[in-house]
């Protein structure tokens, strides 16, 4: 499935964001920006953010976590939903053809080890709206070979929430990716990982209003002096909750700032579409 405008106004939506993202520039605000794609946009809300103030993941504590390439660069993470699927964010693949993606399993390092997968198939949740906050911002994509399990092997499928399941405010959550360290600085070649909270959805949508409207379909993270979570190279990878992928890294305003949670894609909210694509 692909991306479709559902209306007239969503052409408008669209000419308001390019008017955001110039006055966010001229305003001098932190870029986000998926790494090789475009100029920086420095519109607060813009998708891809990168993994800060965390720490180097250790053994393959993540057997789940991949990297998603476009033209043979890291551009976002992933999730292994089965042998044959990976979930994402939307924006990692919209627009993007199975020939410029690859998926990249089995290792914490971007230049050791693991096993490079074509990308055969790419569905994009049909209602994903860019020009709207980010909107059902998810997609799957089948792999060909297939990602092989064995126990205690080097990979393996997350673990994903009930249908509309509730996360709890409050509740300590895991964010992991391959994205910068710090702003403008470089991208490592090592998986992180940072511990950051789970918002309170009414408070985070204030925090973003009027510019910005958080869905309920999304979930907000971050912790109270800012500086910790994600931020440009991480779109799409995991926010686990108890050992499940409750998130996807989305959007948010400038990296990390107080009082500006990281937006992610609420999993829940589309786990009977997720099943429906990865097990056609």
């Amino acid at each position: 499935m692909g991306f479709r405008w559902t209306s007239l106004n969503d052409m408008a939506k669209l000419a308001t964001l390019i008017l955001f993202i110039v006055i966010g520039t001229a305003l001098g605000a932190v870029p986000r920006k998926p790494r090789g794609v475009g100029a920086a946009k420095n519109l607060p809300g813009h998708p891809d953010p990168f993994i800060l103030g965390g720490d180097i993941v250790e053994g393959r504590k993540y057997p789940g976590q991949v990297s998603i390439r476009l033209n043979g660069d890291h551009n976002c993470g992933g999730s292994i939903l089965n042998q044959d699927y990976v979930l994402t964010a939307a924006h990692c693949s919209y627009r993007h053809s199975i020939i410029q993606l690859t998926v990249l399993s089995g290792t914490n390092n971007l230049k050791n080890g693991g096993t490079l997968h074509e990308v055969t198939e790419i569905h994009v949740h049909e209602d994903y709206n860019r020009a709207d906050s980010w909107h059902n911002d998810v997609s799957v994509l089948k792999v060909e070979p297939p990602f092989e399990f064995a126990a205690g092997g080097v990979t393996a499928p997350v673990n994903l929430p009930v249908q509309d399941q509730d996360t709890p405010i409050g509740a300590n959550a895991t964010v992991i990716g391959w994205g910068r360290l710090s702003e403008g600085g470089e991208f490592p070649d090592d998986l992180y990982e940072v511990t950051i909270q789970i918002w309170d959805h009414d408070e985070c949508n204030a925090a973003y209003q009027p510019d910005e409207h958080v869905y309920p379909e999304q979930i907000c993270a971050n912790t109270a002096e800012g500086n910790k979570g994600s931020c440009n190279g991480d779109s799409g990878g995991p926010l686990f909750v108890n050992n499940q992928v409750v998130g996807l890294v989305s959007w948010a305003r400038g990296c990390d700032e107080k009082g500006y949670p990281t937006v992610y894609t609420r999993v829940s909210s589309y786990r009977s579409w997720i099943d429906h694509m990865a097990n056609p």
